[in-house]
């Protein structure tokens, strides 16, 4: 569901600080929102917007846990880049859930709680490249026995075969996020063993805060390194 909005005069609005300034309406269809937090009877779910009329312009069905992921993406990154950050941004087609903007380069943060299809995550992939935005892609935590079956330094990637091409081939570093102790997982790959075995260069679990990220010149993609 959204986390941000924009009031009459067109002030963008966040549901974590929501003032209860109103009316508000959609940043995309314009269509008017309202305010939905704990008290309305959604007790386990993050304070979010919904639309009184069906939004015909992106919003897609959105579990609680991804809504969390976005939500402890955009505080990580607000603390980095406070003033080039925002949540819920229209990039090409899609509305990526995170962005920053950088100088010469933007970069697209993508949560990711459910399971992906190749032919989904070939769209959206694509989507941002011809939109020339740089990539990461951060799979929640429930995925770290399912992405792949780990044999000491070896991994076996069990997701779609293009899905791993990019993580594998491309990016080189797998990047989980365990909402409830924000903490990133990050799982850099090496070499190829086989068509779908990788070794498992290294691996390592600390505070989303302890991460930054940094355009890897070699392979182009974003990579996460660590802070201290």
């Amino acid at each position: 569901m959204p986390l941000k909005a924009k009031t009459l005069s067109g002030k963008i609005v966040y549901a974590w600080n929501y003032n209860g300034e109103k009316p508000i309406y959609c940043p995309y269809c314009s269509g008017e929102m309202y305010f939905r937090d704990r008290s309305t009877g959604l007790v386990k779910r993050r304070e979010h917007f919904a639309h009184k009329v069906k939004c015909a312009y992106y919003w897609e069905p959105e579990t609680e846990e991804h809504e969390e992921m976005k939500y402890i993406l955009m505080i990580w990154l607000k603390k980095f880049y406070p003033e080039s950050s925002d949540v819920e941004i229209k990039v090409g087609k899609y509305i990526a859930d995170v962005y920053v903007k950088f100088p010469r380069f933007y970069v697209v943060v993508e949560a990711q709680y459910s399971d992906l299809s190749d032919s989904r995550f070939l769209k959206k992939s694509l989507n941002y490249c011809w939109s020339k935005a740089y990539q990461l892609w951060v799979w929640h935590d429930r995925f770290r026995d399912k992405l792949w079956k780990q044999r000491g330094d070896v991994v076996r990637f069990e997701l779609g075969r293009l899905v791993w091409q990019y993580i594998a081939e491309i990016a080189g570093q797998i990047v989980l996020l365990d909402p409830k102790s924000w903490k990133f997982g990050v799982y850099n790959i090496g070499e190829r063993l086989s068509k779908l075995r990788f070794k498992l260069e290294d691996k390592v679990w600390d505070s989303v805060f302890n991460f930054k990220p940094q355009l890897d010149a070699e392979t182009g993609f974003i990579k996460l390194v660590r802070v201290r």
